[in-house]
Order: structure tokens, then C-alpha cells, then sequence
């Protein structure tokens, strides 16, 4: 919205008030002219015309801003899947045990830029296990902000939580966002599977090692 106000005043005699389409605004004032006529119909013209070119020059800025913002976002989401993938292949060749847990919650909270994370591991009504990063605090304290994501899922009779707060930025600390709950989520289903499937791989090593006892003891009691 453009607007015209002409002031007499020994100081300002016109103002060009603009309201940008983001909400902000854009005053420019003017002086006496040189040869102390009054502005005319023609001034006014000029200035109109001045701007709808500041105007059109502040929505080319606009745009460009939210292109960079687009691109940073865009750059930063390959980013995370790429290190997503990564981290699947590495969990995949631990052997069962805390090191996977460890590992998942240590690059889910880099990737989220979490500023804290707990995987707690629960059967029945008893805590089995509790990992912390990057030391051990209060998470009461934190839930009661409410700023946190959380993923679960059931394994083996066993319940485990994934838990990050406080997500940091350079503008502080802010919520989470939609991608960071899937980021946790697909990295809880990994941890997941890499567990089951460690699981069906030691059950079928046992079922390989019971068959070779029991083959065993048929060709001794053969002979």
C-alpha cells in the first residue's frame, strides 16, 4: 500500500509511506524542492512510479532470501538422509548389545542438533537400561518444558524409548520440527530391525550348533 502525504513544514514537506508485503514499512521524506516551488501533480506521479519500484525491488529480495532458505533447507535434509543411511549400515555391523543403542542416539541428537537424548529400556514395570548423552541429567525437568520429540518401540519382551530435547539453533533454543520427528522415527525402526535381525541370527547359529551335537552323537552311537 503506497501513500502520499504532504506536510507544510519547514522540515519535511512531502512522505512516501509504503507498506511491504511482508508487513514492514518504508517512509521516504523530501524536503523544500531547490527552487522553492510547491510539489505538483507530476512530483506526485514521480514518486509513485519510485515506489512501485522500491516495492517491486523489496519483493525481488524477498523472494531471493527465501530461495537461499530453500536451497540451506533442501542441502541440509540430503544431508541428514545421507547420514541416515550411513548410520543404518554402521548399526547393522555391531553386535548386539548397548553399542547400538549408543551409537543411534549419539547420531539421531547430532543430526536433530538435539541439545540432549535418553534411550531408556523397560520390561515390564522395570528400567533395564538407561543411556544418556551427552551426560546424565533430568529428564522430568525437561519434559516439563515440553520441548522434546519421542519415538518407542517393542522388542523381545523389552519396551525402548528414544527421547531429545531442546533443539538448537544459532537463533537459541526452538521446537522441533516435522522432519526432525521423522528423522527420530526412521532411526528407532533401524535400531529395531538391527536388533531383530541380530536376534534371528544368533537363533539360527544355535539351531546350526544343536544339529552339529546332535549329528555328532547319532555317528558316535552308530559306531
Amino acid at each position: 500500500m503506497k501513500k502520499i502525504n504532504y506536510l507544510n513544514d519547514t522540515h519535511t514537506c512531502l512522505i512516501l509511506t509504503l507498506v511491504m508485503v511482508d508487513g514492514s514499512s518504508f517512509a521516504l521524506m523530501l524536503g523544500n524542492k531547490l527552487d522553492k516551488k510547491a510539489y505538483d501533480e507530476f512530483d506526485q506521479i514521480t514518486i509513485q512510479r519510485l515506489g512501485i519500484l522500491l516495492d517491486n525491488a523489496y519483493q525481488v529480495f524477498l523472494n531471493k532470501k527465501k530461495e537461499k532458505e530453500l536451497i540451506f533447507s533442501l542441502n541440509q535434509k540430503v544431508l541428514q538422509l545421507n547420514s541416515l543411511v550411513d548410520t543404518g549400515i554402521e548399526i547393522s555391523r555391531l553386535g548386539q548389545g548397548s553399542d547400538i543403542l549408543e551409537l543411534a542416539l549419539n547420531r539421531v541428537i547430532s543430526l536433530t542438533n538435539a541439545s540432549k537424548g535418553i534411550l531408556i529400556v523397560n520390561e515390564k514395570n522395570r528400567v533395564l537400561n538407561k543411556i544418556y548423552f551427552p551426560t546424565k541429567f533430568k529428564e522430568r525437568a525437561l519434559e516439563q518444558n515440553g520441548n522434546l520429540i519421542e519415538s518407542k518401540f517393542k522388542f523381545d519382551g523389552k519396551k525402548y524409548s528414544l527421547k531429545l530435547f531442546d533443539k538448537e539453533s544459532r537463533r537459541g533454543i526452538i521446537s522441533f520440527d516435522q522432519t526432525d520427528q521423522l528423522l527420530l522415527d526412521s532411526f528407532a525402526r533401524q535400531v529395531n530391525v538391527t536388533l531383530e535381525n541380530h536376534f534371528l541370527h544368533e537363533e539360527a547359529l544355535e539351531k546350526q550348533r544343536i544339529e552339529q551335537d546332535v549329528s555328532v552323537a547319532a555317528t558316535i552311537q552308530q559306531r
